[in-house]
């Protein structure tokens, strides 16, 4: 238990004594014991044990604290997430390569407990407080909350740590712009939510000064993580733009736009502008149970780059994705408007041959070693052959992959299409 670091007794810190990957050599005692200094100056300072490590030992004891919020979990996931809650307090302090120092080991599960132990109310806030010295919005919960977001992201998520899961995610959701393509500890967001001030002017080609004015001043809360909703946003900014402002807010060319508007997929507006608002509700229904993407690797490509490489128009590949022929759509977090949106290709040329189950396994989104589980179970039919060298390989062919893909939904697909989150999902699986 990295969080628990002194003897309660006799106020001196616990120190690793010393440590070995081999097992033999680990338990070797004798030998290990004559080579260490226990000398009175070789010990570490006495010090007094911190309210985490008070209340820790006093849960151990069967004890508990009139009106401490933390006593009503678990002892271990209520460590836990003070450990991390005070990891990712301290990285708002240090620089990203500095280490805590080992005299200070106790350090994050003390002020992670200091800063939740009131109750939910002081744990929003000192949540809120890390985002806004963390950076903005659009660096993402992951980055902000660091291993804290990552324990809880787990899947699946252990009984023990869910409502503290539960309480990381309701805050996300209430103060971060989040739309169809997002993520919130693992679960993809279906529907649109409130919109950042920088997002809003971007979309309307407006200064941020001019969005703030309109939705008023809040000094306690900074202009990047100031939020507002979109139905509100809408009324308040109901303009529409020309073709030049309309294609540099949505990232569109001047043909895509013209392929678009042929289409009937650009709404127009009198006086011979476009309507914004439209646009980027196409753009949240095509992104309706994307992955998020942070680096474009392997075969994700964008619409322009989808659109070269598969000699299609665009308003064909939005047809493509609309009927789930092209099942697998990214959000490029690191772009907005149609440039937001990727595709993996998938060897998609490759429709009607066969091809390798590492290959079927990516386009899926899955290791290998993962579809290589349904291939052990004799759940999915496919080909094993002897390559040239005589390795083994494993092989899907069209009406393999086609009958996978009638047994087997992924989480993600299922609860995109019933419109609910992981719970929902799965009660339905």
């Amino acid at each position: 238990m990295p969080f628990m670091t002194i003897c309660l007794d006799h106020k001196r810190p616990l120190v690793a004594l010393w440590t070995t990957q081999d097992r033999l050599d680990r338990h070797d005692v004798a030998e290990r014991l004559a080579d260490l200094d226990l000398s009175a100056i070789a010990r570490p300072q006495a010090r007094d044990p911190s309210g985490f490590e008070l209340w820790f030992q006093g849960r151990l004891e069967g004890k508990s604290e009139p009106g401490q919020w933390l006593d009503q979990f678990d002892l271990h996931a209520a460590a836990q997430f003070c450990f991390e809650l005070g990891r990712a307090a301290i990285a708002t302090k240090l620089r990203r390569s500095t280490a805590i120092r080992e005299d200070l080991h106790w350090w994050p599960a003390a002020i992670g407990f200091r800063l939740c132990a009131g109750g939910d109310a002081d744990l929003c806030a000192a949540l809120v407080g890390l985002q806004h010295l963390m950076g903005h919005s659009g660096e993402g919960p992951r980055k902000i909350f660091g291993g804290l977001y990552d324990v809880l992201a787990r899947d699946p998520c252990p009984e023990e740590m869910r409502p503290f899961r539960s309480i990381l995610q309701r805050h996300i959701l209430e103060t971060w712009p989040l739309a169809p393509g997002d993520e919130v500890l693992g679960e993809p967001v279906l529907h649109p939510g409130r919109m950042g001030v920088r997002a809003v002017a971007h979309l309307l080609q407006i200064p941020e000064t001019e969005v703030i004015a309109a939705i008023g001043e809040d000094r306690s809360c900074p202009p990047e993580w100031r939020l507002i909703g979109r139905a509100e946003a809408k009324a308040l900014f109901p303009q529409s733009l020309a073709e030049p402002e309309f294609c540099k807010a949505l990232s569109l060319s001047t043909r895509q736009f013209k392929q678009m508007r042929d289409e009937g997929l650009l709404q127009p507006v009198e006086g011979g502008f476009w309507d914004v608002w439209a646009a980027q509700d196409l753009i949240d229904d095509l992104l309706h149970g994307a992955e998020p993407i942070s680096f474009v690797l392997h075969d994700w490509c964008s619409l322009t780059e989808a659109s070269d490489r598969l000699q299609m128009t665009f308003p064909e590949i939005i047809d493509d994705i609309r009927s789930g022929r092209i099942a697998r759509v990214g959000k490029y977090l690191q772009r907005s408007g149609f440039a937001s949106i990727l595709i993996n290709l998938g060897h998609l040329e490759q429709e009607g041959e066969a091809i390798s189950i590492e290959t079927f396994a990516f386009s899926l989104g899955l290791r290998p070693g993962e579809l290589m589980t349904f291939v052990r179970r004799d759940s999915v039919s496919c080909q094993q052959l002897r390559g040239a060298r005589g390795n083994a390989q494993v092989r899907m062919s069209a009406a393999d992959r086609q009958a996978f893909h009638e047994r087997f939904i992924s989480f993600r697909a299922l609860g995109g299409a019933a419109g609910l989150g992981w719970g929902g999902a799965s009660g339905l699986a």
